[in-house]
């Protein structure tokens, strides 16, 4: 039964590839069969879908050069949420560094900036939201130098002061050590995250007195 509710919802879909899979959902390379373009497609099974509309509601601000696009999102028969955007191309920000070796100053502060501009809007929104999993892998570098960020499986609504499930949420080496250890956490887990990421970009970066 489940089968043939996923043919009729997702019919105008081509399944491609799996591009990865996490606690809270899976994310597929598909082909709108309609628009003849790649997309990605992610779904989020009902026992997380408190996470769904959250996700969702960080996606949709268009005017966030770092979002990717979303195109649609809706709640399946058997209560799976799904939700298609951008298939973005590119290497994620650890194979990039990887590849080039050496990034400029300006670049670095570039990165940084955009990625600090994102986590102040996610953190003064009406009810604060933490994103809590910001790594290189979850960055990607497009062909034109910009980054976006790909993954907010784990972003949660700060309804209080803090946060805590219990949970350990996030990745080893990045996360805060409070929020790896499924303690409370707020906004500065977040700041943590990043400044871990921005350590990696300092190790990678040229500076103007070495050229």
């Amino acid at each position: 039964m489940k089968d043939t509710l996923y043919r009729d919802e997702l019919s105008r879909y081509e399944f491609l590839e799996k591009l990865g899979e996490g606690g809270n959902g899976s994310v597929y390379l598909v082909r709108d069969t309609y628009l003849k373009r790649k997309l990605a497609l992610k779904m989020m099974p009902d026992a997380e879908i408190h996470f769904f509309d959250k996700e969702v509601e960080v996606l949709k601000n268009a005017e966030i050069a770092i979002l990717p696009v979303i195109y649609d999102a809706w709640l399946m028969q058997d209560g799976t949420g799904v939700i298609v955007m951008e298939y973005v191309e590119g290497d994620n920000l650890s194979d990039y560094l990887k590849k080039c070796g050496r990034i400029s100053e300006e670049l670095m502060k570039k990165w940084t900036l955009s990625l600090a501009e994102f986590l102040c809007y996610l953190h003064e929104m009406s009810c604060p939201v933490l994103y809590r999993d910001l790594k290189p892998e979850n960055i990607m570098v497009r062909k034109n130098g910009e980054i976006i960020l790909i993954d907010f499986g784990t972003v949660i609504c700060l309804e209080e002061d803090s946060y805590t499930d219990g949970k350990r949420i996030g990745t080893k080496g990045y996360a805060a050590p409070e929020q790896w250890a499924g303690k409370a956490t707020d906004q500065r887990s977040d700041i943590y995250s990043l400044g871990r990421v921005c350590e990696v970009l300092w190790q990678h970066c040229v500076y103007k007195s070495e050229e």
